[in-house]
């Protein structure tokens, strides 16, 4: 009896740290990829690419592959057909991501400054104040698999490429980067971790106000929880793996 008693207790303390690693099997049960999720879901991974906050493609992105649960690809379909009805294509910057592209991004706020990116996507703010302010810890999010980045584009449009990056001149702000990708005006671009960025920002036009409004409507009223820091950042409010930073590679 003693003995079953102890091999219960070492089987329950292996549990108990397992559950705070992440888990590194390639756990796909309960996702799905949503590349081919909905016609009209355009699909623009900003981590496979250079053309990101890293200046590279981030570990764990294999493939242009975007991956969400269950959960999450069937309420971001419902946004679509809603979005549908307004004219509109949702573009997914960034799904789930595993915990080694979180990890990348850790270790690239240490880094020392670069002042080209700098300029882009924290243009008054230092990476390690990225850190302190919580911009970084909310990529942790992705590798549960319920959050996503978006933002929307008029139907039938496609996606520029190459990007353009033009200064646009905000009020009590001064002159910011712009990374124009063809997608609606937000008031500023994907990543650019600045107060511009935050949902209640008054330093944007009002078109861009409207923009992303519609875009917030469409996903809170589908089961999405805004991100109140930045306008592209949607969790699922009943996310399917809460305790869960999973990290399989796409």
């Amino acid at each position: 009896m003693l003995k079953i008693l102890a091999a219960l207790i070492i089987i329950f303390s292996i549990n108990i740290v397992q559950s705070h690693e992440p888990d590194k099997n390639k756990y796909k049960q309960g996702f799905i990829s949503i590349t081919q999720l909905h016609p009209l879901i355009i699909i623009n991974l900003k981590y496979v690419h250079s053309n990101n906050i890293l200046n590279k493609n981030a570990p764990g992105y294999n493939s242009s592959e975007a991956l969400l649960t269950h959960d999450a690809a069937q309420a971001l379909f419902d946004v679509q057909e809603y979005l549908s009805t307004k004219g509109f294509s949702l573009v997914i910057y960034d799904a789930y991501h595993p915990y080694k592209t979180y990890k990348t991004f850790e270790e690239w706020a240490l880094e020392p400054e670069h002042q080209d990116t700098k300029n882009i996507y924290h243009p008054n703010i230092t990476k390690s104040k990225l850190i302190e302010n919580g911009y970084i810890k909310n990529k942790l999010d992705h590798t549960r698999g319920s959050t996503v980045d978006v933002t929307i584009i008029p139907l039938n449009k496609k996606i520029q490429h190459p990007c353009t990056t033009k200064k646009i001149n905000y009020k009590n702000v001064g002159d910011l980067l712009y990374v124009d990708d063809g997608t609606v005006n937000m008031g500023s671009s994907h990543d650019c971790f600045h107060p511009i960025s935050s949902h209640d920002s008054d330093l944007i036009e009002q078109s861009a106000k409207e923009n992303r409004f519609l875009l917030k409507e469409a996903m809170e009223n589908h089961g999405f929880v805004a991100n109140d820091k930045v306008w592209w950042q949607y969790k699922l409010a009943r996310e399917p793996f809460v305790d869960s930073n999973f990290d399989f590679d796409t």
